[in-house]
């Protein structure tokens, strides 16, 4: 396939269990946060993020042929420690009828469907948390698996569902950091080489409250020492959002603002922890590169390794 500059890394959507493909040519509203590290691209082989949707008090405000995602985006790197262009997803899709859906996709160059998808089992959004996790688990081999826990004594006990999905992938790594810039377009983009973020097919407005989406321990593997660690957050809309390159070419996540979709975080309330964000659909919107936190510390990890 031929490259196409300036072209959108698409989620592909879904509405209840049909395929639908979204078009090359059409971008979608996501914002996200990025881990900012401006003097270095750390390379990791395990990332994982948590999400919840117990706040939300009525899916059906997404609305028909809708969704909503809690996706978390990781660019691949090869053998050579630098960007192979790859983009790696692990996010879940929430649907007006209260079901949510795990799913892993990894994405490259400018195609209208990902290299690899897998849909997980589906569940209600009363569940009490799901964990996805992304991680090499052989030579050029990726594991994705999740973690669903249906009730916070599910959670305090440690009592999970879970399933596993292998791919082979030539990757070796996944980056983090903010270093790389590309001089495109008469600009300079910043690849910001892990997100979390927020994304649909269109944006969701007038839900007063209704939507809540919380993504919390956000981290990657540090194998010298064995610690999961985050560093400071920072917001990027999804005109912003770049991830990745093949040779001078960057791509993004999303491709436009998801404006009245509000990132409550530390710096913006200062009174949750760091790593910490609840989405709120409540008619602010989130200014690109705001400061969401600005500590770097450790998180307990996975509850479970598979």
């Amino acid at each position: 396939m031929n490259l196409k500059p300036l072209l959108t890394i698409l989620i592909i959507h879904f509405t209840a269990l049909a395929f639908v493909s979204a078009a090359l040519a059409a971008d979608h509203p996501y914002v996200g946060s990025y881990f900012v590290k401006n003097d270095a691209v750390l390379p990791t082989y395990r990332v994982y993020m948590t999400t919840t949707y117990r706040d939300t008090t009525d899916p059906s405000v997404i609305g028909s042929g809708n969704d909503l995602l809690s996706v978390l985006s990781v660019a691949g790197a090869g053998s050579t420690g630098t960007c192979s262009g790859h983009i790696y997803q692990a996010f879940t899709a929430l649907y007006q009828n209260g079901s949510f859906r795990p799913m892993y996709e990894v994405w490259y160059d400018d195609g209208d469907r990902p290299e690899t998808h897998y849909d997980f089992s589906s569940y209600s959004y009363t569940s009490y948390a799901t964990q996805l996790v992304m991680k090499f688990s052989g030579v050029a081999a990726v594991r994705c698996y999740y973690l669903r826990y249906a009730t916070q004594a599910d959670w305090n006990n440690n009592n999970a569902q879970w399933q596993t999905y292998d791919a082979d992938h030539d990757d070796r790594n996944f980056l983090v950091g903010s270093a790389t810039t590309i001089y495109y377009n008469s600009s300079w983009r910043r690849l910001k080489h892990f997100q979390a973020g927020v994304e649909s097919k269109y944006a969701i407005t007038n839900t007063q409250g209704k939507l809540v989406i919380h993504q919390t321990e956000m981290a990657y593997y540090v194998s010298t020492n064995g610690t999961w660690r985050f560093l400071p957050g920072r917001a990027c809309q999804g005109y912003n959002s770049w991830i990745t390159a093949i040779g001078q070419y960057p791509y993004y996540i999303g491709g436009l603002a998801y404006n009245k979709v509000w990132a409550q975080a530390k710096v913006t309330t200062g009174n949750q922890p760091p790593d910490d964000i609840y989405w709120r659909w409540i008619g602010l919107s989130t200014n690109d590169e705001q400061d969401l936190w600005l500590e770097s510390s450790t998180q307990p990890g996975p509850k479970q390794d598979h």
